[in-house]
């Protein structure tokens, strides 16, 4: 791969998390992470002085006959951030954004320590990175849409509390709700949206070992409680 040490190869993982996108002009994007190792050399013999794993995430882009790839984010030399889970979505102008598990903290490589939610959305040939969930365990399993008014929508699974978790955007910040935390559920959710814009989610129930699918409430006598 791109800036990959030859002679360590077979340490690399390219694409251990990815997500497949066609665009408005039917295009096929990829958006995918992984790790290579990267290695520093003798100006003299040309012997290997250090090597290091430099995690990153990518866009790749198909074009007849090859890809375009850009990097999204990768961590700095010597960093032991990882990214994981990883979702993308279009909003209606056709920018993509994509919400990603950002691992780090005081741990080391294959030892992540605190997982946060973060975006990555492009702008004049970057790509911009923001935090947007400081948590320590979230981001499992992450899921971004868009509604009808370009708010975002993103769910995922927090690995502490073992709840499932949405976050929705109102066009002046973010609200984070608690979809279920009845036992050990959330892992392996995912998220549609109906004509009202309203979420609906499917994840899995680990203490009972059921699949769940939660619905929007109705509240029938208009008493603001769900019936």
């Amino acid at each position: 791969g791109d800036g990959e040490a030859e002679e360590y190869s077979g340490n690399s993982k390219i694409g251990r998390w990815s997500d497949l996108l066609i665009d408005n002009s039917g295009t096929l994007n990829v958006v995918y992470s992984g790790y290579q190792v990267q290695a520093s050399y003798s100006p003299i013999d040309g012997s290997i002085e250090s090597a290091w794993y430099s995690e990153f995430i990518r866009h790749a882009t198909r074009s007849p006959g090859a890809w375009t790839i850009s990097t999204v984010v990768s961590n700095d030399t010597g960093d032991s951030t990882e990214y994981y889970w990883l979702d993308g979505a279009f909003d209606s102008s056709g920018t993509l954004h994509i919400a990603y598990q950002n691992i780090s903290g005081t741990g080391s490589w294959f030892n992540p320590t605190t997982q946060s939610v973060w975006m990555a959305t492009p702008s004049s040939g970057f790509w911009n990175t923001e935090r947007i969930h400081d948590g320590t365990s979230d981001g499992d399993y992450i899921r971004l849409m868009f509604d009808s008014n370009d708010n975002k929508k993103i769910a995922w699974y927090n690995n502490a509390d073992d709840d499932a978790i949405l976050m929705r955007e109102d066009g002046n910040g973010y609200e984070l709700i608690t979809i279920s935390e009845s036992g050990n559920v959330g892992s392996y959710i995912d998220m549609l949206l109906d004509s009202n814009d309203d979420q609906i989610f499917a994840f899995y129930d680990t203490t009972e070992q059921d699949l769940i699918v939660a619905v929007p409430g109705q509240d029938e006598d208009s008493d603001g409680v769900v019936d």
